[in-house]
């Protein structure tokens, strides 16, 4: 964390106060979980999520384009479509 008068790198700047893209998480037609990021206008099938049981659901979704998102666990599935704050897989 950056303290006031602390030099700090534009890169290291940057990286801590990016925002998070908001995703829209929904079921398909063929009842696949599918996650789609506006800003980028991707959607893809999450092939892999790294929770998902009845008391907790997110984490790490990897997608069939070979990306991957976190979104912080929630305690229970929610009700779907969502949208949520997410992050590239990865970054700090």
């Amino acid at each position: 964390m950056c303290l006031a008068g602390d030099w700090v790198s534009p890169a290291l700047a940057y990286r801590e106060f990016t925002i998070m893209p908001s995703v829209m998480i929904r079921r398909n037609k063929q009842g696949h979980l599918t996650l789609y990021v506006a800003k980028k206008d991707l959607e893809a099938t999450i092939i892999t999520m790294e929770f998902d049981t009845p008391d907790r659901w997110g984490g790490e979704l990897r997608l069939d384009d070979g990306s991957a998102y976190f979104i912080e666990p929630l305690s229970a599935p929610p009700d779907l479509p969502i949208t949520l704050r997410a992050k590239r897989a990865g970054e700090s």
